[in-house]
């Protein structure tokens, strides 16, 4: 009996403890969010001499998220698959985003300006306050792939509500 009564209460305190961890996670977050003064963010990547899908993504400071997304596949002949959708990032993920824009720290990011050849061209764009970082690479820098291997991962899994509207997104 005292041991089921002791995982009750070693149990209790590991979720009052999760509880807290989250709670100081987003307001964290929140206060990376004011100190950016994040409006929104456009990221965009290109087809390639290949299989590469192509995204358009928009994530504004509410965590709304609108994505486009082409594919080309074998099935569909080199025909582009387009499928687009609207929908709210879950809490974690727009915290990542947040996050990830920090700790990159964005404002100082510079990319090569090499928009040639055979590679999937990336663009980046961060509105934050009265600033706009714009960046387009076919070769982004290494410091930028956090956040840029985060927000593709968003654009091809990410769990959203197809819709009908077109999503034309700055370039």
């Amino acid at each position: 009996m005292k041991y089921i009564f002791l995982f009750t209460v070693i149990g209790f305190l590991m979720a009052s403890s999760c509880k807290t961890n989250k709670a100081a996670s987003t307001a964290l977050t929140n206060n990376t969010a004011k100190q950016l003064q994040f409006n929104r963010l456009v990221y965009h990547t290109s087809f390639c001499f290949g299989s590469c899908p192509k995204i358009d993504m928009l994530i504004d400071s509410a965590g709304n998220i609108s994505l486009r997304r082409e594919t080309i596949s074998v099935k569909s002949m080199g025909k582009p698959g387009l499928n687009m959708y609207k929908g709210q990032l879950t809490n974690t993920q727009y915290d990542s985003v947040i996050n990830l824009l920090a700790q990159v720290n964005y404002k100082s990011l510079v990319w090569d300006d090499v928009t040639c050849c055979d590679g999937v061209i990336t663009t980046l764009i961060v509105y934050a306050g009265s600033d706009k970082k714009y960046l387009k690479s076919m070769l982004p820098s290494q410091e930028s792939q956090p956040l840029l291997n985060y927000l593709h991962t968003l654009g091809l899994k990410t769990d959203l509500p197809k819709t009908g509207d077109e999503i034309e997104l700055e370039q």
